[in-house]
Protein backbone atom coordinates (compact mmCIF):
# COMPACT_ATOMS: atom_id res chain seq x y z
CA UNK A 1 0.00 0.00 0.00
CA UNK A 2 1.15 3.79 -1.07
CA UNK A 3 0.64 7.09 1.14
CA UNK A 4 -2.58 8.07 0.82
CA UNK A 5 -2.56 10.82 -1.73
CA UNK A 6 -4.85 13.35 -0.63
CA UNK A 7 -3.33 16.73 1.25
CA UNK A 8 -6.02 18.87 0.77
CA UNK A 9 -10.03 19.48 2.14
CA UNK A 10 -10.80 20.03 -1.64
CA UNK A 11 -9.92 16.38 -2.03
CA UNK A 12 -12.38 15.24 0.14
CA UNK A 13 -15.33 16.69 -1.27
CA UNK A 14 -18.50 13.95 -0.94
CA UNK A 15 -20.69 13.33 -3.66
CA UNK A 16 -23.89 14.86 -2.84
CA UNK A 17 -27.09 12.88 -2.63
CA UNK A 18 -29.00 14.56 -5.38
CA UNK A 19 -26.36 13.35 -7.53
CA UNK A 20 -25.95 10.09 -6.29
CA UNK A 21 -29.54 9.14 -6.60
CA UNK A 22 -29.56 10.31 -10.44
CA UNK A 23 -26.65 7.86 -10.80
CA UNK A 24 -28.56 4.86 -9.60
CA UNK A 25 -31.22 6.11 -12.04
CA UNK A 26 -28.76 6.01 -14.77
CA UNK A 27 -27.37 2.19 -13.75
CA UNK A 28 -30.38 1.28 -12.22
CA UNK A 29 -28.42 0.27 -8.96
CA UNK A 30 -25.16 1.32 -7.43
CA UNK A 31 -21.88 1.38 -8.84
CA UNK A 32 -19.53 -1.60 -8.48
CA UNK A 33 -16.27 0.04 -7.98
CA UNK A 34 -15.20 3.83 -5.70
CA UNK A 35 -12.04 3.67 -6.71
CA UNK A 36 -11.40 7.18 -4.38
CA UNK A 37 -13.90 6.18 -1.90
CA UNK A 38 -13.97 8.35 0.98
CA UNK A 39 -15.63 6.63 4.71
CA UNK A 40 -17.29 10.19 5.78
CA UNK A 41 -19.46 9.39 2.79
CA UNK A 42 -20.77 6.19 4.15
CA UNK A 43 -21.11 2.69 1.72
CA UNK A 44 -22.29 3.21 -1.73
CA UNK A 45 -20.49 1.34 -4.42
CA UNK A 46 -20.31 -2.81 -4.18
CA UNK A 47 -16.57 -2.46 -3.63
CA UNK A 48 -14.39 0.63 -2.89
CA UNK A 49 -10.60 1.58 -2.18
CA UNK A 50 -10.29 4.21 0.52
CA UNK A 51 -7.18 6.02 -0.31
CA UNK A 52 -6.67 7.45 3.17
CA UNK A 53 -5.79 3.86 3.72
CA UNK A 54 -3.24 3.59 1.06
CA UNK A 55 -5.40 2.27 -1.19
CA UNK A 56 -3.39 4.06 -5.08
CA UNK A 57 -6.79 4.18 -7.43
CA UNK A 58 -3.82 4.92 -9.92
CA UNK A 59 -2.06 1.96 -9.82
CA UNK A 60 -4.63 -0.87 -8.87
CA UNK A 61 -6.22 -2.60 -10.83
CA UNK A 62 -10.11 -1.66 -11.54
CA UNK A 63 -13.02 -3.74 -12.86
CA UNK A 64 -13.40 -5.52 -15.92
CA UNK A 65 -15.62 -5.31 -18.87
CA UNK A 66 -19.44 -4.47 -17.80
CA UNK A 67 -18.75 -2.73 -14.75
CA UNK A 68 -19.94 0.33 -13.60
CA UNK A 69 -16.96 2.37 -11.84
CA UNK A 70 -18.01 5.98 -9.73
CA UNK A 71 -15.17 7.99 -9.88
CA UNK A 72 -15.01 11.63 -7.76
CA UNK A 73 -11.32 11.35 -7.34
CA UNK A 74 -9.10 14.80 -5.53
CA UNK A 75 -9.75 17.97 -6.81
CA UNK A 76 -6.06 19.43 -5.79
CA UNK A 77 -3.53 20.28 -7.86
CA UNK A 78 -2.54 17.79 -10.87
CA UNK A 79 -4.87 15.15 -9.25
CA UNK A 80 -7.92 15.44 -12.14
CA UNK A 81 -5.75 15.47 -14.94
CA UNK A 82 -4.19 12.43 -13.19
CA UNK A 83 -7.69 10.82 -12.83
CA UNK A 84 -8.32 11.70 -16.43
CA UNK A 85 -5.76 9.60 -17.79
CA UNK A 86 -6.08 6.57 -15.55
CA UNK A 87 -9.93 6.76 -16.61
CA UNK A 88 -8.74 7.00 -20.00
CA UNK A 89 -6.37 4.29 -20.21
CA UNK A 90 -9.11 1.81 -18.35
CA UNK A 91 -11.49 2.90 -21.37
CA UNK A 92 -9.17 2.12 -24.19
CA UNK A 93 -8.11 -1.07 -22.55
CA UNK A 94 -11.06 -2.59 -20.78
CA UNK A 95 -13.93 -2.95 -23.30
CA UNK A 96 -17.31 -1.96 -21.92
CA UNK A 97 -16.42 -0.84 -18.78
CA UNK A 98 -18.84 2.19 -17.93
CA UNK A 99 -17.34 5.42 -15.99
CA UNK A 100 -18.51 8.09 -14.54
CA UNK A 101 -16.66 10.90 -13.59
CA UNK A 102 -17.39 13.78 -11.11
CA UNK A 103 -14.84 16.61 -12.08
CA UNK A 104 -13.74 20.08 -12.23
CA UNK A 105 -15.08 21.25 -15.60
CA UNK A 106 -11.77 22.54 -16.92
CA UNK A 107 -13.17 21.79 -20.21
CA UNK A 108 -10.42 24.09 -22.32
CA UNK A 109 -7.54 22.41 -20.51
CA UNK A 110 -4.91 20.53 -22.00
CA UNK A 111 -6.31 17.06 -20.08
CA UNK A 112 -9.35 17.09 -21.32
CA UNK A 113 -8.27 18.04 -24.68
CA UNK A 114 -6.02 14.80 -24.68
CA UNK A 115 -7.75 12.52 -21.77
CA UNK A 116 -11.43 13.43 -21.84
CA UNK A 117 -13.17 14.83 -25.18
CA UNK A 118 -11.41 11.38 -27.06
CA UNK A 119 -13.50 9.18 -25.05
CA UNK A 120 -16.06 10.56 -23.63
CA UNK A 121 -19.30 9.82 -24.45
CA UNK A 122 -21.49 12.88 -22.96
CA UNK A 123 -20.94 15.38 -20.16
CA UNK A 124 -23.33 17.18 -17.53
CA UNK A 125 -22.73 20.79 -16.49
CA UNK A 126 -23.31 20.64 -12.85
CA UNK A 127 -22.26 24.28 -12.74
CA UNK A 128 -20.80 24.97 -9.51
CA UNK A 129 -21.90 22.28 -7.26
CA UNK A 130 -22.19 22.16 -3.26
CA UNK A 131 -20.29 19.54 -2.10
CA UNK A 132 -20.84 18.19 1.30
CA UNK A 133 -17.57 18.43 3.27
CA UNK A 134 -15.93 15.49 4.69
CA UNK A 135 -13.88 17.07 6.86
CA UNK A 136 -13.64 20.60 8.08
CA UNK A 137 -12.42 23.13 5.71
CA UNK A 138 -10.49 26.26 6.32
CA UNK A 139 -9.76 29.55 4.29
CA UNK A 140 -5.95 30.57 4.08
CA UNK A 141 -6.20 32.42 7.33
CA UNK A 142 -6.94 29.53 9.07
CA UNK A 143 -10.86 30.35 9.48
CA UNK A 144 -13.38 27.79 9.86
CA UNK A 145 -15.02 27.67 5.97
CA UNK A 146 -17.18 24.60 6.35
CA UNK A 147 -17.67 22.20 9.24
CA UNK A 148 -17.28 18.73 8.27
CA UNK A 149 -21.19 17.40 6.82
CA UNK A 150 -22.36 20.29 5.50
CA UNK A 151 -22.29 21.75 2.40
CA UNK A 152 -19.70 23.60 1.16
CA UNK A 153 -21.52 26.42 -0.59
CA UNK A 154 -19.92 28.93 -2.53
CA UNK A 155 -17.52 26.30 -4.74
CA UNK A 156 -15.51 28.37 -7.17
CA UNK A 157 -14.99 25.12 -9.56
CA UNK A 158 -17.04 24.33 -12.26
CA UNK A 159 -17.96 20.27 -12.22
CA UNK A 160 -19.23 18.71 -14.83
CA UNK A 161 -20.01 14.69 -15.18
CA UNK A 162 -18.65 12.78 -17.99
CA UNK A 163 -19.72 9.75 -19.34
CA UNK A 164 -17.75 7.19 -20.61
CA UNK A 165 -20.13 4.65 -21.24
CA UNK A 166 -22.14 4.22 -24.99
CA UNK A 167 -24.12 1.94 -23.24
CA UNK A 168 -25.50 4.25 -20.88
CA UNK A 169 -25.63 7.48 -23.10
CA UNK A 170 -29.23 7.60 -23.88
CA UNK A 171 -30.38 7.17 -20.21
CA UNK A 172 -27.42 9.49 -18.83
CA UNK A 173 -28.53 12.44 -20.97
CA UNK A 174 -32.17 11.96 -20.58
CA UNK A 175 -32.53 11.49 -16.77
CA UNK A 176 -29.66 14.91 -16.23
CA UNK A 177 -31.72 16.90 -18.88
CA UNK A 178 -34.55 16.03 -17.30
CA UNK A 179 -32.67 17.24 -13.79
CA UNK A 180 -32.18 20.42 -15.45
CA UNK A 181 -28.36 20.13 -16.52
CA UNK A 182 -27.15 21.35 -19.80
CA UNK A 183 -25.41 17.79 -21.19
CA UNK A 184 -23.24 17.99 -24.18
CA UNK A 185 -23.25 15.08 -26.52
CA UNK A 186 -19.96 14.40 -27.47
CA UNK A 187 -19.35 11.13 -29.51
Amino acid sequence: MNAPIETKASDRYLTPQHIRDLVELVWGDVPDLDPFHDPEGGEWAREAFDIREGDDAYLRAWFPEGNTVWVNGPYSGKHPAKTAERIAREVSTTPGIRILNLCPAAIGSDYWARYVWPRAQSVACLGRLAFVAAVDMYDSKGRLVCPAGKAANGNRTEIALVNYSAQDDRAFRQIFSRAGYPVLRHA
